[in-house]
């Protein structure tokens, strides 16, 4: 009997630090997906406000322009300032649209990423419920599955809310690529 106790607790400990193991190796990648969604978005915010720079530029140059213009002929400096108006508002909504089209694919990005993660954790679980069958029922054992429960149904009620958050936007993006194709036929 002495040696069946001392085989059930190696082979125990054996499969405790194999759960162990892939555990840390799954918070590891999260966390290193989390570090890169930050990073590409530290990167999509610099380059919203670098092409909002250069439109800003880009105005400035055109209204030293039409200074100069404006000493040449009264009618043709009224042309020039609505069609460079014009010009610069469209330019600027188009530049806009891209950001907030950036940042909607940031979102996506994010929301897939979190989905699979979402898929990893059922996936665990469902490995953990096998590997508790074959060693039998236990109190603790019941206890953590019902936190485990809840907690997956947590994270199964955000999943639905931020599926639904975008499949409510969807529509939304669908018109912002609409009005930005109409100002690309328009600024053309």
């Amino acid at each position: 009997m002495d040696g069946l106790n001392v085989l059930r607790r190696f082979s125990e400990s054996k499969e405790a630090r194999t759960l162990r193991r892939y555990i840390c190796h799954w918070r590891d990648i999260c966390l290193k997906k989390e570090s890169q969604q930050d990073f590409v978005f530290t990167i999509m915010q610099r380059k919203k406000k670098m092409h909002t720079r250069q439109a800003f530029v880009m105005w400035l140059a055109h209204s030293k322009r039409q200074g100069l213009e404006e000493r040449y002929d009264h009618m043709s400096e009224l042309i020039t300032n609505m069609w460079f108006k014009q010009k610069v508002f469209l330019a600027m909504k188009l530049q806009v649209m891209n950001a907030q089209a950036d940042h909607e694919v940031v979102k996506f990005k994010a929301w897939k990423s979190w989905c699979e993660n979402s898929r990893n954790e059922k996936y665990f679980a469902k490995k953990e419920l096998l590997i508790q069958k074959i060693e039998g029922t236990r109190t603790e054992m019941l206890l953590k599955r019902v936190f485990d429960a809840i907690r997956y149904s947590n994270v199964n009620d955000k999943f639905e809310a931020t599926r639904q958050e975008l499949e409510d936007k969807i529509p939304l993006r669908q018109e912002l690529e609409r009005q930005k194709d109409e100002l690309i036929k328009m600024s053309n």
